[in-house]
Parts: C-alpha cells; structure tokens; sequence
C-alpha cells in the first residue's frame, strides 16, 4: 500500500527516524495506526459507556415519550436560544 503525506507529516517522520525515536518511517507509521486504533477503541468503548449510563437513568427514572410535539418544542427552543445568542454577540 502506498499512501501520500503532507510535508509537514513527511518532515515530523524524518526528524523522529534521525532521532531514533523509529528505526524507519514504515515503524513510525505502523505506530501511529496503532496508536489511532487503540484511541478509536477507547471513544467507542466511552460511547457504549455512555449510552448504557443513558439507558439505565431512564430505565431508573423514566423518560419523556419522543413526539412530533415534543420535536417541534425542542426545535423552537433551539431557535430562541440560538436568537437571543446571536443579539447578545452582536
């Protein structure tokens, strides 16, 4: 597989790879995709987190039922929040 990098990547590689830090640009490559997926592993792993937290307060607490009504309130207050925003920057 060949890839292109910018400059600016090409450039942090080859001071890494002078330093010692790689013994090659392919090695700091492959540690870069491994750090990539180990991070990519912890949002979804704190994602799935998350959601099972959100599942149990509702199913501790209960919830509001998802309605048209209930939508076009939380739309509206969306766009008031948003109005008095942008005349409080202004």
């Amino acid at each position: 597989m060949q890839v292109e990098i910018s400059p600016e990547a090409a450039a942090t590689i080859a001071q890494w790879v002078s330093r010692g830090t790689y013994a090659d640009a392919s090695e700091a490559v492959e540690e870069a995709v491994w750090r990539l997926k180990e991070a990519d592993a912890a949002y979804v792993a704190r994602l799935n987190e998350m959601i099972d937290e959100a599942v149990a307060s509702l199913d501790a607490h209960g919830g509001t039922p998802w309605t048209p009504d209930l939508a076009d309130r939380i739309i509206a207050d969306g766009q008031k929040r948003r109005a008095a925003r942008r005349r409080y920057s202004a």
